[in-house]
């Protein structure tokens, strides 16, 4: 199964195919390209941010977001 990715690792943001069985990357020009496939396809690491509630009579709202990037299995 081949996923197209666009590679964010450097400002070219080339479009890139990777096959899961081979990991086979095409399209990048930049040698980061395949470890960014590999983890992308693989455990997909995400930050995530949103708001919480506060009890403040200035602020309602807080923006937060985690420290370090939260890593998901993609379920295929």
């Amino acid at each position: 199964m081949a996923y197209d990715l666009i590679c964010i690792v450097c400002p070219n943001g080339l479009p890139a195919s990777c096959r899961r069985d081979q990991f086979n990357v095409t399209g990048n020009r930049c040698p980061r390209g395949p470890s960014y496939a590999k983890q992308e396809v693989l455990i997909r690491p995400r930050v995530v941010t949103s708001t919480v509630k506060i009890n403040s009579t200035i602020l309602r709202v807080l923006p937060v977001k985690t420290k370090t990037a939260i890593f998901q299995e993609k379920n295929l």
